[in-house]
C-alpha cells in the first residue's frame, strides 16, 4: 500500500522585478548568463487549493516570534482514487470518473482525430481540460481545484456540435493574458475568443483562419521574432469530405499574426509545392540552437507510396527558418540534408532532450516502434535500435509525448496505440518506455497502469491536481476520454520544479520559443523550450516542468526568444516558479 502524500503550501509575497544589468556595454550573448541581476521569482503553491490553517489550543509561543510549531495543516487530499481505499500498486490510475472528466470524444474512423488541450481558462491557477467531440458536443471542463472537474457555464459557445472537430489548441493569439481557443476541423476551423467572465466569440471569419481544408492539428511559434504567435496548420487529405475542395483540402498552410486580430496567409514562404503531403503532426522548434523556431512537418505513409526524391508529399520535413528576407521570410526545407527526413508512417511528433546534452531531439510515431532522432548539432542520427525504442512494436502508433513521470530528471515516453482498421476488435494497449538515463530505455506499458487498451488518438500532459506528477489525458475514438493521476511521483517523493513563463513586450505572452535551463545542487543542466502544439490532436500545459531527483534547484536561467536572459538562484524545490519577462 503506498503512503499517502502531502505537500505543505507555501504563499509568498513578492517585489517587484529587479532592473537588469548588463556587463558593461557589450551586447547580450544569448548562450551566456551575463546578467548581473534577474527577475524576482513568483512562488505559488503546488495543491489544488489554499490548505485549512488553524491555530493549536495550547500555542505556547507569542505572536511576535511564534515559530510556527503550533500550526495545524490540513492541506487537501486527492479523492482519486479513494483516499480509504488501498492504492493500486501502479504507476498511474485512471481517475476519470471519481475526478468527473468525463466527455465522449465521438470519433469513430482513424481519419477523425481526438482533441485533447489543457489550460487555465479561467486564470485560477489549475489546468483546465477541452476535448473534442467531432460531430458531437465538444466539452471544456473547469478545475475545481479539489480534484474534481465540471462543465463550462459557457459550454454551448465552444461544444462546436457537428463541425468535425479534431485537434485542439489553448492559445493566447491576441496576447490579452488569457487563452484562447483554436480547433481544427474538417473545414472550416474555429479560433474562439476568451473574453473571460463573458465567455468565449467565435473569431475565425474575422481573425482569417477559418481554414477550409481537412485540417488535423496546429502549431503555434512566433517565426518572425515580433512578439505575436503565427500559426502552422497541418492536413490530411479526406477520403469522405464531399463538402472540401479536392484541390485544397490536402495542402497545409502557414499564417502570419499581424499583431490587431487578424492573420495574412503566407504559406507561399514556404512553398505550398511542399505541403501537399499526408500531415498528421507539426511542431516548430529550435533544432540548429540559433535562437529562431524551425519547423518539423511529420507526413504519413513514407513507406508505403512509391519513393520520389523530388516529391516530399511522402516524407518528414523540416523547415529551417534563415530569417527576414525572401519576400518576407525566409525558409530552407533541409529534413533529408539534416538526417530529420523519415520516410515512416508518421503520425505522432515530440521534442525534448531526452539524453541530457542541452540539444532538442525528435521521437516520431509510427507503424512499429517509435523513431528516435537524436540531435548532434543540427543534424540527427536515428537511435530507435540502439535506445530500446523496438520493444514497442505498435499496430499503429499515433500521438507520442515525452514527459518524466518519476521526477528522476530523465524525460520518458508515451505513446498512444490506435486499432488497425482491418480488425477493429484487436486489443491495442498504449506504450509506455522508461527512460533509463543512459540514452536507452525499458518498455514498462503494463508497470505504468496507463495502457487503455482502446483506441487512442491523442495524449496530452498537465499537473492537474498540482501535487508535483505529471498525469495524462487520452482522447479515445469509439469510447469516453480518460484522465489517469500520476502516482509514482508522489510515492517516490523526488524533487521538482515547475516554471511557468510569461511574457511581455518583444515576447509572446506565452512566452513560445524560449529555454529554461535548471541546474540543481549536483551541477546537473537540465533544459526544456516552450512549445504550443506539438502532439498529434493535442496540447499540453505550457509550464516547463522538472525533476531533479534527489537534489535541488541551484539555478534557473531563462533564456527568452528576443534574447533577454533572466538569473534567478536557489528558488524553492517542489512548486510552480512564475518568471515574467523584464
Amino acid at each position: 500500500m503506498r503512503s499517502a502524500a502531502l505537500a505543505l503550501v507555501l504563499l509568498t509575497a513578492c517585489s517587484a522585478p529587479a532592473e537588469l544589468v548588463r556587463e558593461g556595454d557589450d551586447p547580450v550573448d544569448p548562450h551566456e548568463s551575463t546578467w548581473a541581476a534577474g527577475l524576482a521569482p513568483l512562488f505559488h503553491d503546488a495543491e489544488f487549493s489554499d490548505p485549512k490553517v488553524e491555530t493549536s489550543l495550547d500555542d505556547d509561543d507569542a505572536v511576535g516570534d511564534d515559530d510556527d510549531d503550533d500550526i495545524v495543516i490540513e492541506p487537501f487530499v486527492s479523492p482519486c482514487p479513494n483516499a480509504d481505499a488501498p492504492l493500486p500498486e501502479t504507476w498511474f490510475a485512471d481517475v476519470t470518473t471519481c475526478a468527473g472528466a468525463l466527455a465522449s470524444s465521438g470519433a469513430i474512423d482513424a481519419d477523425e482525430i481526438t482533441g485533447t488541450a489543457w489550460g487555465d481558462v479561467d486564470g485560477d491557477g489549475d489546468q483546465d481540460l477541452y476535448v473534442t467531440g467531432f460531430l458531437d458536443d465538444s466539452s471544456l471542463l473547469l478545475n475545481q481545484g479539489d480534484g474534481h472537474f465540471e462543465l463550462s457555464p459557457h459550454n454551448d459557445q465552444v461544444a462546436l456540435n457537428g463541425a468535425l472537430t479534431a485537434g485542439a489548441v489553448f492559445v493566447d493569439y491576441d496576447n490579452d493574458g488569457d487563452p484562447d481557443l483554436h480547433v481544427s476541423c474538417q473545414g472550416p476551423d474555429h479560433l474562439l475568443r476568451n473574453d473571460g467572465e463573458a465567455g468565449w466569440v467565435d473569431v475565425s471569419e474575422a481573425a482569417g483562419l477559418a481554414y477550409e481544408g481537412h485540417s488535423i492539428m496546429s502549431s503555434w511559434g512566433d517565426y518572425d521574432a515580433d512578439g505575436l504567435l503565427d500559426v502552422y496548420v497541418v492536413t490530411y487529405p479526406c477520403n469522405e469530405c464531399p463538402w472540401l475542395d479536392e484541390d485544397t483540402q490536402g495542402v497545409d498552410a502557414l499564417y502570419r499574426n499581424l499583431g490587431d486580430g487578424t492573420f495574412d496567409d503566407v504559406t507561399d514562404l514556404l512553398g505550398a509545392e511542399l505541403l501537399d503531403g499526408l500531415g498528421l503532426a507539426v511542431v516548430w522548434m529550435d533544432y540548429d540552437d540559433d535562437g529562431d523556431s524551425d519547423l518539423y512537418v511529420a507526413n504519413d505513409k513514407g513507406n508505403t507510396l512509391a519513393w520520389d526524391p523530388e516529391d516530399p508529399m511522402n516524407r518528414n520535413l523540416m523547415f529551417r527558418n534563415d530569417g527576414a528576407g525572401c519576400g518576407g521570410h525566409c525558409f530552407s526545407e533541409v529534413g533529408m540534408e539534416i538526417g530529420a527526413g523519415l520516410r515512416i508512417n508518421s503520425m505522432g511528433v515530440a521534442v525534448a532532450d531526452f539524453d541530457g546534452d542541452l540539444l532538442l531531439d525528435i521521437a516520431v510515431s509510427d507503424k512499429g516502434p517509435v523513431s528516435l532522432l537524436k540531435n548532434l548539432g543540427g543534424s540527427f542520427l536515428d537511435v530507435t535500435l540502439t535506445s530500446g525504442m523496438e520493444a514497442a512494436t505498435a499496430t499503429t502508433g499515433w500521438s507520442v509525448v515525452f514527459l518524466d513521470y518519476d521526477n528522476d530528471g530523465d524525460q520518458d515516453l508515451y505513446m498512444a496505440e490506435g486499432i488497425y482498421r482491418p480488425n477493429p476488435m484487436l486489443p491495442t494497449p498504449n506504450w509506455f518506455l522508461a527512460n533509463d538515463g543512459d540514452g536507452t530505455f525499458t518498455e514498462a506499458s503494463e508497470l505504468s497502469g496507463a495502457v487503455a487498451s482502446l483506441d487512442t488518438a491523442s495524449v496530452a500532459v498537465a499537473d492537474y491536481d498540482g501535487d508535483g506528477g505529471l498525469d495524462i489525458a487520452l482522447g479515445n475514438r469509439r469510447a469516453d476520454y480518460q484522465l489517469f493521476r500520476n502516482l509514482e511521483a508522489l510515492e517516490l517523493g523526488h524533487t521538482w520544479l515547475r516554471v511557468r513563463l510569461v511574457g511581455g513586450g518583444p515576447v509572446s505572452t506565452a512566452a513560445v520559443g524560449a529555454r529554461v535551463y535548471v541546474t540543481d545542487t549536483a551541477g546537473i543542466v537540465r533544459m526544456q523550450e516552450v512549445k504550443l502544439g506539438s502532439a498529434l490532436g493535442a496540447s499540453h500545459d505550457l509550464a516547463l516542468h522538472f525533476g531533479l531527483g534527489a537534489e535541488d534547484p541551484d539555478e534557473v536561467e531563462v533564456l527568452w526568444p528576443d534574447g533577454t536572459i533572466t538569473t534567478l538562484d536557489s528558488p524553492a524545490s517542489n512548486r510552480e516558479l512564475i518568471v515574467e519577462y523584464p
